[in-house]
């Protein structure tokens, strides 16, 4: 979280979808998201 300067609440929801077979996040906060790696980030249409 530091090393990568994603907010708390991003990196624990980003991660924790990891964890559980999640490779998607659909968020308008895409900044954070796309600093962890193995998530694809899109915009909700």
């Amino acid at each position: 979280m530091k090393k990568k300067n994603i907010k708390f609440a991003d990196a624990v929801m980003g991660y924790w979808g990891l964890e559980k077979g999640f490779s998607t996040v659909y968020t308008y906060d895409e900044k954070d998201y796309r600093r962890i790696e193995g998530l694809e980030v899109k915009r909700p249409a």
